[in-house]
């Protein structure tokens, strides 16, 4: 992956880009049910689900596009789980600016 680039308006983060080098499963990436997004842990452990309300997926360049219910603050950290590929599953903490940390 490339990196998470967030389209900004007025300072809230509208979706999340993720540039794939290689996709294995197609067929699962562009399903909802293939990513959850949420907050990080807080420090007693819990997270605010973030529900997505649509993901797109371009075959020709590897590209997958999610889009959340919700308005993301463009200076808060977010986490991203993507499921359903042979390395899977993958988590991702970020913000507006990069990815901060990638565990696979």
């Amino acid at each position: 992956m490339m990196g998470v680039p967030t389209g900004v308006g007025r300072r809230k983060a509208q979706g999340i880009v993720l540039a794939f080098a290689n996709i294995a499963n197609a067929s699962s990436a562009a399903l909802r049910s293939s990513y959850f997004l949420s907050t990080p842990p807080n420090r007693a452990g819990k997270v605010k689900k973030i529900g997505i309300n649509r993901v797109t997926y371009d075959a020709a360049n590897n590209i997958v596009r999610i889009f959340p219910k919700t308005t993301l603050n463009a200076h808060k950290t977010y986490r991203l789980i993507i499921l359903g590929q042979p390395v899977s599953p993958v988590t991702l903490f970020f913000n507006r600016a990069s990815i901060i940390s990638e565990t696979v």
